[in-house]
């Protein structure tokens, strides 16, 4: 027999409760509209779009951390910059 603390533990979800305006809910209800589910939609999506752009940010930073004027040994250590200043005597 299962008890409500098995039951609680075999369930991955989570309720919780949210305030929406009245008319809003009304609106959902008269068009068959499953709240839940919207609502675990748009937090999946939105939590994606996040991921997306923090990984694409820490790309964007990576670059600008090794841009193009640095180049790096096979061992990754860091080498001193690609381009030379202009130095008289350099110029000989």
């Amino acid at each position: 027999m299962q008890t409500y603390t098995n039951l609680r533990e075999s369930n991955p979800r989570k309720n919780v409760m949210i305030t929406l305006p009245r008319e809003l809910l009304r609106q959902a209800r008269q068009n068959g509209l499953c709240v839940s589910k919207i609502a675990e939609n748009a937090l999946t999506k939105t939590i994606s779009n996040l991921e997306k752009s923090n990984e694409v940010q820490s790309v964007v930073r990576q670059v600008e951390r090794s841009g193009p004027d640095r180049i790096r040994t096979d061992d990754l250590r860091r080498v001193r910059p690609t381009f030379l200043p202009s130095h008289s005597f350099l110029a000989s």
